[in-house]
């Protein structure tokens, strides 16, 4: 079980998706031949990470999952961030910390 961390809210300099690729490995059937290469077509994989302001990034996972179900969960944290008043930091009118 994971530690949780409690974090202000204005500490949170923003949240984004960590992207990954993957390849998917052709296999052999009966009757098709392979091509010639083993791979497969390319798969996106992400998961959401909350920048904090000096201290290391947060991570919600360990695991990556589908890139279209990172991009519902990045929509979905930032709308509830934003409804508790949270800007991300290149949107306050005064950064805290030197942006990226």
């Amino acid at each position: 079980m994971k530690t949780l961390r409690v974090v202000p809210l204005a500490d949170v300099r923003d949240i984004e998706i960590e992207h990954k690729t993957s390849h998917r490995l052709a296999v052999e059937r009966p009757g098709l031949p392979l091509p010639q290469n083993d791979l497969g077509s390319e798969a996106e994989h992400g998961r959401l990470v909350v920048l904090i302001e000096r201290a290391e990034p947060i991570r919600f996972v360990d695991l990556y999952g589908p890139g279209f179900e990172a991009t519902e969960r990045l929509a979905k944290a930032r709308t509830f961030l934003r409804s508790h008043a949270w800007k991300p930091l290149r949107e306050r009118d005064e950064p805290r910390w030197p942006p990226r």
